[in-house]
């Protein structure tokens, strides 16, 4: 399988269930670019994304119930309006790959976006080492 999208050590967080996580992230969205240029079946892809929405929701839910006790009001409003648009992208993707015929090329920016900037600059001001104290 083709990694386009390659984990960094400086991605950890220090939260073993949450790095967990984003590494499965990270590999179901590799998973998904690979089937994508093997031109697999619409249905293998969007099995693929709905795995990928699954998981997201469920390592949201969980991060939220933490930062909620952690974060004021419009910090932890803010990091959840970005939860929620993530879903929203990763289901405007789902619902339009096939017609329009995407690549690799066209979806690779949203998931370097989605996964590497969402760890490096909202979870690790909230959840990692360089954790703030708000």
């Amino acid at each position: 399988m083709a990694e386009y999208l390659k984990w960094k050590d400086t991605l950890e967080i220090g939260d073993d269930a949450n790095d967990a996580a984003h590494r499965l992230m990270l590999q179901l969205a590799n998973t998904f670019m690979d089937k994508l240029a093997q031109g697999q079946s619409e249905k293998i892809l969007h099995g693929i994304l709905e795995h990928l929405i699954d998981i997201s929701k469920e390592h949201f839910r969980a991060e939220e119930i933490s930062l909620k006790k952690q974060l004021d009001h419009d910090s932890f409003a803010h990091h959840r309006s970005e939860h929620i648009r993530l879903i929203d992208e990763m289901r405007m993707l789902d619902n339009g790959f096939a017609a329009s015929k995407l690549g690799v090329e066209d979806v690779l920016p949203f998931f370097k976006e989605w996964i590497f900037d969402h760890i490096e600059k909202l979870d690790m001001k909230t959840d990692g080492p360089n954790k703030s104290d708000t």
